[in-house]
């Protein structure tokens, strides 16, 4: 138990790139014990040993840079954050690279940068990728949205950059005006990922539930909770209206990408006095102010197609679904997730 716990010690004084590195290892572990579990050995093999060989490489980087003093300045930290959105989908492009024959790396590295940085630039037809390439590309984008989430919390935010303070319903950039020391950033950086990193998991889950338990298959529905929490925008190989959620499962969507409208979301999770003043947050005022108007000009602009394209009798219905499908659609394009209604 004590070696555990020193090693994690040890794991969190690391700096940034190492710590992002190891645990893209794992996930590569992980998505060969899914391989395994749906038969697709050859996949999972890849897998597992491109995670074993990134664990080999973080032993040896570990062990040769034992004796010194790794902490990071923000300037580093900032550093540390752009290489790990350059240089790890090289390493993140190793799977899809070996398993899609006759594909270019050049071609597997911008799929993972755009999946690492939740773009969720489409590169491959959805045709081409098997079940586990899929999930990983979904994985990749969670992955990359969380240390996005942290990153701005933890690094951003200290350091005085990102814009936190422009709309924040109180002056959170006035506590950080000290420069903070190596051992400060270092303990922000685990207490703020020790706080995130479960509530972000946490609702990733709750959301592939709830969308599960409203008929969408578990397997969508998961790439679906990785790329709405990501606002990655990966929607996977089912399209909505097919997926069997329905309305139901779009408006659960809608909630959840309600995290993506403002930053105070998640100061208020711990604290039900904060939660109750949401509605006054200027993040989330102009945000839906702003979905209102874009889908007041959509659904009138397509009104006149009403009249021709559905019954009278029916027109007030069909009406309420225009209305809906436009205001689902803008509310997913503004949070960056790019997914379109089925209605």
């Amino acid at each position: 138990m004590n070696f555990i716990i020193k090693l994690g010690k040890k794991f969190l004084d690391l700096p940034l790139f190492f710590q992002v590195f190891a645990l893209a290892c794992s996930l590569m572990v992980a998505l060969a014990v899914y391989g395994f579990f749906i038969s697709s050995f050859r996949e999972a093999r890849v897998f597992l040993y491109s995670g074993l060989t990134g664990f080999l490489i973080f032993a040896l980087i570990n062990l040769a840079t034992s004796n010194r003093n790794l902490k990071e300045s923000g300037l580093t930290q900032l550093i540390s954050l752009l290489l790990l959105f350059i240089l790890l989908p090289l390493f993140l492009a190793l799977p899809s690279w070996i398993i899609l024959s006759g594909t270019s790396f050049l071609n597997s590295y911008l799929d993972m940068v755009g999946a690492f940085t939740t773009t969720g630039l489409p590169v491959f037809d959805d045709n081409v990728l098997s079940r586990p390439i899929s999930l990983w590309r979904a994985l990749i984008a969670w992955f990359g949205g969380g240390l996005i989430w942290i990153a701005a919390f933890a690094i951003l935010l200290p350091a005085s950059r990102g814009g936190f303070d422009v709309f924040s319903s109180k002056n959170i950039g006035s506590s950080h005006k000290r420069n903070l020391t190596l051992n400060e950033r270092s303990v922000t950086l685990a207490k703020v990922s020790t706080k995130l990193i479960p509530i972000y998991i946490g609702l990733t889950f709750i959301l592939w539930f709830t969308l599960t338990s409203l008929g969408t298959d578990g397997y969508i529905s998961l790439i679906r909770a990785f790329s709405i929490m990501s606002t990655s925008g990966i929607p996977g190989p089912e399209k909505f209206g097919s997926d069997g959620a329905g309305f139901l499962g779009e408006f659960v969507i809608v909630i959840f990408l309600m995290l993506a409208l403002s930053h105070n979301i998640f100061y208020s999770l711990n604290n039900k006095e904060n939660l109750k003043k949401l509605s006054f947050d200027k993040e989330i005022q102009l945000g839906l102010f702003t979905i209102i108007c874009i889908t007041g000009v959509l659904s009138l602009k397509d009104m006149s197609l009403l009249s021709s394209t559905f019954n009278l009798n029916d027109s007030f219905l069909s009406g309420l679904k225009l209305v809906w499908g436009n205001f689902f659609t803008s509310f997913s394009f503004i949070t960056t997730n790019g997914y379109f209604s089925s209605y």
